[in-house]
């Protein structure tokens, strides 16, 4: 069996095996295919976001770099996903 390695923030686990009883391949690589798109389009959708200095200083001097810091997580998070999806595909493609 296959399996998706744990990320950061993301626990390990088995990957789907396609059987008789199962969800077809087809099935299977047409939804991870649109939640791949879906993700594309959020990450690039929230890349476009704006995060300016001038949006924080008036909370306090380290506001904005927080924001900054948070907002890298987010790319994090969204490049984490990415794998897995990307994992899914790979293996459902053998």
């Amino acid at each position: 069996m296959s399996e998706f390695t744990a990320t950061k923030h993301l626990p390990g686990c088995d990957l789907p095996v396609v059987h008789l009883n199962g969800t077809g391949r087809e099935t299977l690589v047409s939804e991870y295919l649109k939640a791949s798109k879906a993700l594309d389009a959020f990450c690039t959708a929230f890349a476009e976001v704006t995060c300016n200095g001038r949006d924080y200083y008036p909370i306090s001097d380290d506001a904005y770099s927080e924001a900054k810091q948070t907002r890298l997580a987010v790319f994090d998070l969204c490049d984490e996903i990415d794998a897995y999806l990307n994992h899914h595909l790979a293996h459902l493609s053998q």
